[in-house]
């Protein structure tokens, strides 16, 4: 329903003719109830949520142990199932949601079954020479951990950039009060005025009925008059709403708006969305889904904003999962981001023989690149040297 200057009654019940229209701090309140449910920094905020998660889902968690890529525990539940209840991508967007929203971190707990859970809220005990305490966890789910956890039995993911929020939150008090003012004067030019002409005719004495208490109580017929009767008149689809004798409608203006203030309000929800991607390192036209230079987009998304973000994802499960003793022996988990784009196979052709024949690359990775199915023969998985590069070393050698 759009925003009209209604009724709301004014003068008394004796005068015979009542020209009546809504207050403007009725008109104030609805304007300003309508801004709350439009949540443009929500919607924005939840766009970068969104491109955020979408990118780390295409990620691919490899596991190591000794020097030796493997796939096994770590490997199933970071790549397909983290808890029991969903599966990775549906875990990489709550994760995100919270690192997002909680300048904290996202804090994830794991269970004696080897189930990450995220935290819905918690509370933490920050240290400086010892570890971080933390209590009062409430997981996603309902469940309320009640037991004190250190710093070394959980898993808390940080934004690289902290503030993210905090930026887009103060940008939004300032540019919040400018979409405001654009919002209300478009809503007030479209609205709709009318009169409602009260004569002598219409009976003004108050009503006596009972209410569900069963207690007589007087209602005023103007107020039943706007409340009730004339509710249905500015809802959509047809409606039938009976007049007795001396009442009256007249329609006293009706705005149309203008193709400006349209703009202007365009403008300020472009400039939010704008600012709210460069706070969380996201290209503006890659948030709109602009299809214009959207590989060089994408290349410098994945640089600065997904990489980092990986980076710091994969350092603390490394340093929590397989502390200090298990990178120094080669076991680790890694991130890889590189399955984010998507290559043409013709194009990619020449760069994978180069890779190929320079020995940086088996025939099975560049079969990856391209998210083809591995081939499962040896000859797939070895190292490729060319007689260019075998005569350069032997030369080398007589030499």
């Amino acid at each position: 329903m759009g925003i009209f200057d209604i009724f709301g009654r004014s003068g008394s019940h004796s005068n015979p003719q009542v020209r009546t229209s809504l207050s403007r701090k009725q008109l104030e309140t609805l304007i300003q109830t309508t801004s709350n449910n439009i949540h443009f920094q929500k919607y924005a905020i939840q766009l970068c949520v969104n491109k955020l998660a979408s990118a780390l889902s295409l990620c691919k968690f490899e596991t190591y142990q000794e020097y030796e890529k493997i796939e096994e525990h770590y490997w199933w539940k970071f790549n397909f199932e983290p808890n029991k209840n969903m599966n990775m991508h549906d875990f990489l967007y709550q994760l995100v949601h919270e690192m997002v929203y909680d300048e904290r971190g996202a804090l994830v707990i794991q269970n004696s079954e080897g189930d990450f859970v995220v935290a819905e809220s918690y509370e933490v005990i920050e240290g400086s020479f010892v570890g971080n305490i933390y209590k009062n966890i409430h997981l996603y789910g309902g469940l309320e951990l009640k037991e004190l956890y250190k710093e070394s039995d959980v898993l808390r993911f940080q934004l690289p950039n902290k503030k993210a929020k905090a930026i887009v939150d103060h940008l939004y008090r300032e540019y919040g009060r400018f979409l405001s003012v654009a919002s209300e004067a478009y809503i007030r030019d479209r609205s709709l005025k009318l009169i409602l002409n009260i004569g002598s005719m219409f009976n003004q004495q108050p009503i006596e009925t009972e209410n569900e208490d069963g207690e007589i109580e007087e209602i005023d017929p103007v107020d039943e008059l706007m409340k009730n009767r004339f509710k249905n008149l500015f809802k959509g689809g047809d409606t039938l709403t009976p007049l007795e004798e001396g009442l009256s409608i007249e329609k006293l203006f009706e705005g149309k708006g203008n193709e400006k203030q349209q703009s202007e309000i365009h403008n300020l929800f472009d400039s939010i969305i704008n600012y709210t991607a460069d706070a969380f390192g996201i290209p503006r036209g890659l948030l709109k889904g602009d299809v214009a230079d959207v590989e060089a987009m994408t290349d410098n998304f994945v640089t600065f904003t997904i990489r980092p973000l990986a980076k710091e994802i994969e350092t603390e499960l490394n340093r929590k999962i397989y502390k200090e003793e298990g990178l120094t022996n080669g076991s680790k988990i890694k991130l890889v981001t590189g399955t984010i784009q998507t290559y043409n196979v013709v194009s990619f052709a020449a760069a994978a023989d180069k890779l190929i024949a320079a020995s940086i690359a088996t025939p099975n990775e560049m079969r990856e690149a391209l998210e083809w199915e591995r081939m499962e023969q040896d000859k797939m998985d070895e190292i490729k040297v060319t007689k260019n590069y075998e005569q350069l070393e032997t030369s080398e050698d007589k030499e």
